[in-house]
C-alpha cells in the first residue's frame, strides 16, 4: 500500500463517514471527524448500528481508492470427461506400451516394421473407441430434455452457461420427517449449530457458572477497553495475514484506528456493554 493509495483512502474515508454515519454539521465544519463520531457513538449507545455503518463506510473507501485484480480463469488440468471408461484406460497403456516399443526397436529393421505395423494398429483401434464413447456420450446427453425446449442442456452448455452447483441435501428433523427445501435445511443447521441460549434447559454445571457470574458483574474482563488496548491489539495484527469476508487487509484497519481511535474503542464498548458478539448481530438473551 504505497502513500498515494494511502491518501486516497483517507481522503474517501472522512467522505464516506461524513455523508454516511451522521450528516454534516453547519457549527463545527471540517473539524475533528473522531470526536463528533465518537459524541454520537456514546450518546446513541446503538453499538450494531454504528460498527455497520462505519465498516460499510471502509468498504466503500476501499473500493474507491485501491485497485482489485479479476482472478484469471486457469484451464483446469486433467479435466475428467464424463465419456471416458476403463476400457479406454486399458487401450491407452496398451498403446503407450506398443509406442515405446516400436520406438525403441533400431537393431533390427524387420523387427522394427512388424513392431510399427502393431503400435498403428492398436493406435486406430484405440481412436475409434474414442469417437464411439464420444458420440454415444452426446447422444445420451441430448436425451436429457425435450426437442421442444429451446433452452435445453445443450444449449446451455454450448453458450458456457451451465454450472455444476452443489444442492444442500435434506435433513431428518427430530420429528422423523425430512426438510422439504434448502430454506428449511439451512434453517435446521442454524438452529442445531447456533442453538438459543435458554436457562430453562441448564445443568447444573452452566448453572453454576450463571450464579457466578451474575455474582461478579464488575470481573476484569467486563471492565471497558482503553485505547491502548485496542491500538496494541489492531497494530499486533499481521499485514500478511488473508483478509476477512469483507476483503479488508490488516493495513487498512491499523490506518483506519489511527485516524479514529476514540471512535473504534468506543465501538468495542459498546460491543462489550451490550454483548454484541455472535456472527448473527443478536445479542445472546
Amino acid at each position: 500500500m504505497n502513500s498515494v493509495n494511502t491518501e486516497k483512502y483517507r481522503e474517501n474515508i472522512h467522505r464516506t463517514v461524513e455523508s454516511m454515519i451522521w450528516e454534516r454539521s453547519k457549527e463545527n465544519g471540517e473539524d475533528d471527524q473522531d470526536t463528533r463520531l465518537y459524541e454520537r457513538i456514546v450518546k446513541g449507545d446503538q453499538a450494531e448500528k454504528q460498527i455497520e455503518g462505519f465498516s460499510e463506510a471502509m468498504r466503500i473507501a476501499c473500493e474507491k481508492s485501491f485497485k482489485t485484480k479479476k482472478a484469471r480463469k486457469t484451464p483446469q488440468k486433467n479435466k475428467s470427461v464424463p465419456w471416458w471408461t476403463h476400457e479406454l484406460t486399458a487401450m491407452r497403456k496398451i498403446t503407450n506400451y506398443l509406442r515405446r516399443k516400436y520406438q525403441r526397436t533400431r537393431d533390427s529393421a524387420e523387427q522394427r516394421e512388424i513392431n510399427k505395423e502393431a503400435y498403428f494398429a492398436q493406435k486406430a483401434k484405440y481412436a475409434a473407441t474414442i469417437e464411439r464413447e464420444k458420440t454415444k456420450s452426446w447422444k445420451e446427453y441430448c436425451t436429457l430434455t425435450t426437442e421442444a425446449n429451446p433452452w435445453n442442456a445443450v444449449y446451455r452448455l454450448a453458450s458456457g452457461k451451465k454450472r455444476t452447483n452443489t444442492q444442500i441435501t435434506t435433513f431428518r428433523k427430530l420429528d422423523g420427517s425430512l426438510t422439504s427445501d434448502t430454506k428449511e435445511t439451512l434453517r435446521l443447521m442454524l438452529e442445531y449449530f447456533t442453538p438459543e441460549e435458554n436457562e430453562l434447559e441448564d445443568n447444573n454445571h452452566h448453572k453454576r457458572i450463571r450464579e457466578l457470574t451474575d455474582k461478579q458483574p464488575n470481573t476484569p474482563d467486563n471492565r471497558e477497553f482503553t485505547r491502548e488496548e485496542i491500538g496494541r491489539v489492531i497494530e499486533g495484527m499481521s499485514n500478511k495475514k488473508a483478509p476477512g469476508k469483507d476483503g479488508i487487509r490488516a493495513e487498512i484497519y491499523k490506518l483506519t484506528f489511527k485516524m479514529f481511535p476514540k471512535s473504534i474503542t468506543a465501538m468495542y464498548n459498546g460491543c462489550l456493554k451490550t454483548e454484541y458478539s455472535r456472527r448473527d448481530g443478536r445479542r445472546p438473551k
